[in-house]
């Protein structure tokens, strides 16, 4: 019941309502479920209280539990809408470590937060960090948009990276 009541209340939007209803849960001794935190991580990303993620993003490993690809996806969306790449890398090496199969497509998920990420990277001129993703999602198997690789040919381009933009260029080039 408790749980129904916090993804009810998170997918509405209602963060605080949901975070309270986990607080609730916890002073009666219980442990929150996997699903209840990840709930609630992503919607506190979605609402943009940035240190409610961090709070029950500790929480949530703290039980051992792992961060889900539908989370990942919510706080990449997020951090990649602000120019965060900090956080947009934690996020990433998150997904690459837990969950490297879903670049694959090994579950069918939507990779779009890759794109997103990729844009924040080339958008905040961190050209490196653009290209070290990009070729690591590569790597694990992703399969990106020709947007997403121009996006990052652009950003090394104007950064004068010129040497990157053509190596990259070439990766697309055989990949076709």
């Amino acid at each position: 019941a408790f749980e129904a009541l916090v993804v009810f209340h998170a997918r509405l939007g209602d963060f605080r309502s949901a975070e309270g209803w986990v607080t609730r849960f916890q002073a009666l001794g219980l442990r929150p479920t996997q699903r209840m935190l990840n709930t609630l991580v992503a919607s506190c990303a979605r609402g943009r209280s940035f240190a409610r993620v961090d709070r029950w993003l500790g929480e949530l490993r703290g039980h051992g539990h792992e961060v889900d690809v539908a989370t990942y996806n919510a706080m990449i969306y997020i951090y990649a809408e602000t120019k965060n790449c900090a956080k947009i890398a934690e996020c990433l090496e998150g997904v690459f470590e837990e969950h490297s199969d879903v670049l694959a497509g090994g579950r069918g998920v939507d990779t779009s937060w890759m794109d997103r990420a990729l844009h924040a990277f080339a958008d905040s001129k961190k050209w490196h960090s653009a290209s070290e993703w990009l070729h690591r999602g590569i790597e694990h198997g992703w399969d990106p948009n020709a947007d997403a690789c121009s996006s990052v040919l652009r950003a090394l381009a104007d950064s004068g990276e010129m040497e990157l933009a053509e190596e990259l260029m070439e990766r697309m080039i055989e990949a076709d």
